[in-house]
């Protein structure tokens, strides 16, 4: 979503508003608009963290974030 001006969208983003909890399994947080094709986008999206291997915790120092975003 965030793809620099080389990339096959030119750049388009996507903007999020919200909270993503990280020791919940899943968050929803709002799309409220972006750039380009996505200018007046509206939807959710569901946030999930993935844990690296065996770990069950995070530090934040690195973490995989798993986004999927629906559109209306």
């Amino acid at each position: 979503m965030f793809e620099g001006p080389e990339a096959p969208h030119g750049g388009d983003t996507l903007s999020f508003f919200g909270v993503h909890r990280m020791a919940a399994p899943e968050s929803h947080i709002a799309i409220i608009g972006g750039t380009g094709k996505y200018e007046h986008a509206k939807g959710f999206s569901a946030i999930q963290t993935l844990h690296p291997g065996d770990e069950h915790t995070t530090d934040g120092v690195e973490t995989l974030l798993q986004f999927n975003v629906h559109l209306i």
